[in-house]
């Protein structure tokens, strides 16, 4: 039983991440009441609790270099406090401590965590160990686990990411084998052994960032207290550079330390590039090994990506939650349907429009990251009147 309470004049908002913390204290800095949240694990933070098993840095706004990461410096100049990477518009807890103008080192990814949960004790009204499904759009009902339903005042859907079993390329990994996805890798669900001897070769499939920070912690850079490095990586991305002086000359400087690990100078690195899709059909594990292709590893890491969380649906609830094209584009910064708001990057709609790039062409694949995102909820949490009650609790 969730026991929450009466909610059918309250904003409610699903999941306990970044998002909710800065749509949370924008409203309450406004002088509005404070939101209820609800998130389904044990502690708010969103992915950077959820991920803590394995900490990794952040990016740093300041171009200020931290030796053990490995990182130059990152070529995204502060332009305004909002710009700032790793910035929590109106939070008063930031990653670095309050009012911390984050400019100083690369923060773990645990100090945001704890900065996400200290807002939220702020600003908000936190009921954690509840996971919540939007059952009804236009009657602005929920359900939780245990079956009970609610009327709210107004519903923002802030659940974020996550990894989606149902794809095909994920449907094969599973905690403690060979084959695993970024998710289960940065949770720590290696195969047994792997934590005591280390993996000696390891297929790491996918380009984007969560892939530069599985290769990372393979490669022994990050935080300390990693306890195995691989021997060499094979990392198949079909965009992938093919050497030292690519990598530096077409990726964020944040994983510049990467550089050293690929071909150089008719050198072979740690790293050898595969600029090759992985076809799931050939990937095959044999006893505590995997075979992707002609080649045999003794891990195999997916990093291809995550989906939007509300697209998971509990045992016999409604598929009304989630339909591409249902919901109005509001600014093309987050999706609503009456009083049903999506939010971050739960809305999926950052990599439709170039107009969020903001001259950020240069890293495509950052349209997802909070500090593109965080400043447009809090802009929502601006524009929104008071919660209207709902009628028929």
């Amino acid at each position: 039983m969730a026991n929450l309470p009466n909610l059918s004049d309250r904003e409610v908002i699903i999941g306990g991440g970044a998002h909710a913390a800065v749509y949370a204290a924008t409203r309450v800095k406004l002088g509005k009441r404070q939101p209820v949240v609800l998130e389904a694990e044990a502690r708010c933070g969103g992915v950077f609790t959820r991920l803590s098993r394995v900490p990794f840095w952040m990016n740093s706004a300041s171009g200020a270099s931290v030796d053990s990461t490995g990182a130059g410096p990152t070529r995204i100049p502060s332009r305004s406090v909002t710009d700032l990477l790793n910035w929590l518009p109106n939070c008063e807890v930031q990653a670095d401590g309050p009012g911390s103008d984050n400019q100083t080192e690369y923060p773990l990814s645990t100090m945001m965590g704890s900065a996400i949960r200290r807002s939220l004790a702020r600003a908000a009204e936190v009921y954690t160990g509840v996971r919540a499904y939007v059952t009804d759009v236009a009657r602005r009902e929920i359900t939780t686990q245990d079956g009970d339903s609610y009327r709210c005042g107004r519903i923002i859907d802030a659940r974020g990411l996550n990894m989606d079993s149902r794809r095909p390329e994920l449907s094969m990994c599973k905690e403690l084998t060979p084959v695993i996805t970024a998710e289960m890798f940065l949770r720590g669900m290696w195969p047994s052994g792997i934590s005591s001897r280390g993996p000696q070769r390891v297929a790491l499939v996918g380009g984007g960032d969560t892939a530069c920070v599985v290769a990372e912690a393979l490669l022994g850079q990050g935080p300390e207290g990693w306890p195995f490095a691989a021997e060499s990586i094979d990392w198949f991305a079909v965009d992938l550079p093919g050497s030292k002086s690519d990598w530096l000359d077409s990726k964020h400087a944040r994983y510049a330390g990467l550089a050293r690990h690929f071909p150089q100078a008719e050198r072979r690195g740690m790293i050898r590039p595969r600029q090759q899709r992985v076809d799931t059909e050939t990937v095959q594990v044999i006893g505590d090994a995997v075979r992707v292709g002609f080649d045999t590893y003794d891990l195999a890491v997916f990093c291809t990506g995550f989906q939007p969380a509300f697209a998971e649906y509990g045992p016999g609830l409604a598929d009304n939650v989630y339909r591409p094209g249902v919901y109005r584009d509001e600014r093309g910064l987050w999706r609503r349907d009456g009083e049903y708001y999506i939010v971050g990057t739960a809305a999926g709609l950052a990599q439709q429009r170039g107009e969020l790039d903001k001259g950020y062409s240069r890293f495509p694949k950052n349209t997802d990251a909070l500090y593109r995102l965080a400043p447009e909820t809090a802009k929502l949490a601006a524009l929104l009147d008071d919660a209207p009650v709902s009628s028929g609790y």
